[in-house]
């Protein structure tokens, strides 16, 4: 348990218990699995650690043949990634390449219409991490759904009420509760009507 000390001139700290090597040990872990930890806390209301781990490995599918899967379009383009940090891309590209979708990061609102416009039809869905853009974020989601109306967006949150509160309101967007799971999203993208393209057999 952690307080704010900003302000304060004397303080009685808590007396904390254990060795403190259980984030280090858990983040180790995770990482040797190509996963992701995140930390967001709000002062008085507490702190979420979220443990993201792949659903399946873009490298290799089963057999240990590479996969298709993370590059076949969906029948509204890919997804673009915004607001997920450099460790959290991969588990996110893996996320939603294990659906069916590929899956490309953007750093900002710029380059995601940077992106929709050099590659129009490609992109269909923008995946954002709305506690990321935070209070851009309602401004930055109505901006794109305006521009693109082909745009679907799923938001990623870990007060998706209150954010279904400070988005617009529209049938092109989903909100999914952090951490992110596999079914809440493919929920999602099914609810948005977002289904991998079908692949020809033979």
């Amino acid at each position: 348990r952690y307080i704010s000390v900003t302000g304060v001139q004397t303080c009685a700290l808590p007396i904390l218990t254990g060795s403190g090597l259980g984030l280090s040990a858990a983040y180790s872990i995770v990482k040797q699995h190509e996963g992701a930890i995140t930390v967001s806390s709000i002062l008085g209301q507490g702190t979420t650690f979220s443990v993201y781990l792949p659903v399946l490995s873009v490298r290799a599918g089963a057999g240990g043949e590479g996969t298709d899967r993370a590059t076949r379009p969906t029948d509204k383009g890919g997804v673009i990634l915004l607001g997920m940090t450099p460790a959290e891309q991969p588990y996110f590209s893996s996320l939603f390449g294990s659906l069916g979708c590929k899956a490309r990061a953007a750093y900002d609102a710029s380059q995601v219409r940077e992106i929709l416009r050099r590659e129009p039809g490609s992109w269909g869905v923008l995946a954002v991490d709305l506690d990321a853009l935070d209070e851009s974020a309602p401004e930055v989601c109505t901006q794109l759904l305006h521009e693109n109306s082909e745009l679907c967006i799923v938001g990623l949150g870990t007060l998706v009420r209150e954010w279904a509160a400070k988005l617009p309101g529209s049938a092109r967007i989903e909100l999914v509760d952090k951490p992110v799971g596999m079914w809440a999203v493919q929920s999602a993208l099914e609810r948005l009507r977002v289904q991998p393209a079908s692949v020809p057999q033979g």
